[in-house]
């Protein structure tokens, strides 16, 4: 084979298989958030038969985000809002008052992770405001967001809000 249609192949074949790998796996889990500012999705991390999230990735397209680690102590500080977990506890402060998680909080590679069902009563305590986790789809709406929904209707389109 010429080397010249070996360099042609190898052009064309290598893109798509960055394009593959780089690609979320069928098999992985998402949630998607919904915000005022921002939309997007992070990947969900199973431990213990539940599945957490890295809370910097969560709050850091909302605002500034910064975190500590102090051995089993890790400090998130967003905005101007402090909050402290401990790994291996159900107990976080934020704000300086006490919030219970559903399951231990987990410190992985100075990730610090939390349960998914947690986030309807941790993250109003970081954002001030309503918070709608919908589990079965794994979608979490931020503030007053509505998604909308382009619907085909006689032909026309129409665009609806709807709350989901």
């Amino acid at each position: 084979m010429p080397v010249a249609t070996t360099k042609k192949g190898l052009a064309v074949l290598l893109p798509v298989v960055l394009l593959l790998t780089a690609a979320p796996s069928a098999d992985e889990k998402r949630i998607s958030v919904y915000a005022p500012v921002a939309t997007y999705s992070l990947p969900l991390i199973e431990r213990g038969g539940r599945e957490y999230v890295g809370l910097l990735e969560m709050l850091e397209p909302l605002g500034r985000v910064s975190t500590q680690v102090e051995g089993k102590r890790w400090r998130l500080r967003y905005n101007q809002i402090d909050s402290e977990f401990v790994t291996g506890k159900t107990r976080a402060k934020v704000r300086g008052r006490d919030l219970d998680l559903v399951a231990p909080f987990v410190i992985d590679n100075a990730r610090g992770l939390v349960p998914v069902d947690s986030l309807s009563t941790l993250l109003p305590g970081f954002l001030g405001g309503a918070v709608n986790f919908h589990e079965n789809s794994r979608r979490l709406f931020i503030g007053d967001v509505a998604t909308h929904v382009l619907a085909q209707m006689d032909g026309k389109r129409s665009d609806d809000a709807v709350n989901r």
